[in-house]
């Protein structure tokens, strides 16, 4: 009995044994072919041009904008105005990059310019109906219904209008100061920030959505079915001690951790337009990755 208990036990402990590697492969088996594209310089933030051949990407504190080209590994600057970096948006053609930036002048306060910039640093003009507070959608706003979604200076509220209808339909009732709202691709949600708290909204004004938990989203998928996020931790409460990227179903609100990197901090995800890839940089060292994402 003792030889048979002893049997037992080596194989129930086998068995666990098994179903923790199994599990531990599992994780992170979304992504795959990691390939870091750029290792020089401390970067952040890349964007896939809608032809998804491009990057653009910032510095860790946003100021200029730079372009990769994924083909041929060159990088340039289309601009070194300070700021201009913090989500800087293209434009549906691919072939220019809209962008806000402070200005400040002696005894004034200092206010927010939107510009645009071709892939060759020449700027020009920008539609009117793209304003500081509303240009991460407004630029890509092409039919005259499309909404503009708006972050309210005075009270931290997302709204909607559009180039036919500049009457602003207020999307979060709820009070709370909201901040870097995202809009679907398919036009008709919003995911905002309150807090570390990621909601989804209606654009229509209809109301709450889902919930997608804690976390920094960085971008929707092109299917407008999900959410990349990302979530720092900070052992001392100052410095980043860690990050990873999450992803999140708006079909159930469900986050499932997608990498597994302590010595990586990845931030500031990227969908790329076609579905198949993510872009995101590395807080840690300031290098960028491009990966291969499968659903």
């Amino acid at each position: 009995m003792k030889q048979i208990s002893i049997l037992l036990v080596v194989l129930a402990m086998a068995f666990l044994f098994s179903s923790y590697l199994t599990q531990e492969q599992e994780k992170g088996n979304k992504l795959s072919e990691i390939e870091m594209v750029l290792d020089e310089g401390f970067f952040r933030s890349p964007q896939f041009s809608p032809d998804d051949s491009k990057l653009i990407f910032s510095t860790m504190k946003s100021n200029g904008i730079f372009l990769l080209d994924l083909t041929n590994k060159k990088t340039s600057v289309l601009t070194n105005i300070p700021t201009s970096g913090f989500r800087a948006t293209w434009t549906l053609s691919g072939n220019k990059v809209v962008f806000r930036h402070k200005v400040r002048e002696p005894n004034s306060i200092p206010y927010f310019l939107v510009k645009t910039v071709d892939l060759y640093g020449n700027m020009h003009e920008t539609p009117a109906h793209v304003k500081p507070y509303n240009f991460f959608s407004g630029a890509i706003a092409t039919d005259a219904s499309d909404p503009i979604v708006t972050v309210n200076d005075q009270t931290f509220q997302i709204e909607v209008s559009s180039i036919n209808d500049s009457r602003p339909t207020v999307i979060t009732t709820e009070p709370g100061n909201y901040f870097m709202p995202l809009l679907s691709p398919d036009k008709t949600k919003i995911l905002v920030h309150r807090g570390s708290e990621m909601l989804v909204f209606a654009t229509d004004g209809s109301g709450l959505i889902k919930s997608l938990g804690n976390g920094i989203a960085g971008s929707w998928s092109p299917d407008s079915k999900y959410v990349i996020s990302y979530l720092d931790s900070s052992v001392d409460g100052h410095q980043v001690s860690g990050s990873e990227l999450y992803l999140s179903s708006l079909a159930t609100g469900q986050q499932e951790q997608l990498t597994f990197t302590p010595d990586i901090f990845e931030m500031y995800p990227d969908w790329s337009h076609d579905g198949t890839k993510i872009s995101f940089s590395d807080y840690n060292t300031g290098h960028l990755y491009v990966a291969k994402i499968n659903l």
